[in-house]
């Protein structure tokens, strides 16, 4: 069951987005340790404006698949997308910002971990939007937003060179 296109789109672009990076390789200097600050993302508004564009795109998305509200059956799938799609997004930015902030010992969080767990929670509830309980769409999503944050870690230590990790995100 694949509602709202996730293997299309998420698994298609994360997998094509792996091989390109791959075949293009690393930036020049990314992988030497006296140019690290370079390539370490700076512009945390615009980031965090991103996502937040993408999140409300993100409900046209998951509740648009339903193509119509003529019926009953389809105003209960359009309503169950747009709350699944809330829950995981929410949850999944929530899990990274607390696991931040036991990672810094409560000083600080991760803006940037926010953004992956948001984006990786939305990612993870698009197939099932129509159909997954409010209540499970939050595990969900929690368990898309760790999945992200760490496949970003992993694919750092195996220097792929992913500009805007959309391999971490969407595969």
């Amino acid at each position: 069951h694949d509602f709202a296109g996730s293997g299309a789109v998420h698994l298609v672009g994360g997998s094509s987005a792996l091989a390109g990076c791959l075949i293009v390789g690393p930036r020049l200097g990314r992988w030497e340790t006296s140019h690290k600050d370079m390539f370490e993302p700076r512009d945390v508004p615009s980031i965090l404006m991103g996502t937040l564009l993408l999140w409300c795109c993100w409900f046209g998305f998951n509740a648009g698949s339903t193509t119509s509200l003529s019926s009953a059956e389809d105003i209960t799938k359009a309503s169950n997308a747009v709350l699944t799609t809330t829950f995981a997004g929410v949850f999944g930015g929530t899990i990274n910002i607390i696991v931040s902030l036991v990672q810094y010992k409560w000083k600080t969080f991760d803006m940037i971990a926010l953004s992956y767990g948001i984006l990786g929670g939305l990612v993870s509830i698009t197939a099932g939007c129509d159909v997954i309980d409010p209540n499970i769409s939050m595990l969900v999503g929690a368990i898309g937003g760790i999945i992200a944050s760490s496949s970003a870690k992993i694919r750092t230590r195996l220097f792929i060179d992913d500009v805007v990790d959309a391999v971490s995100v969407h595969a």
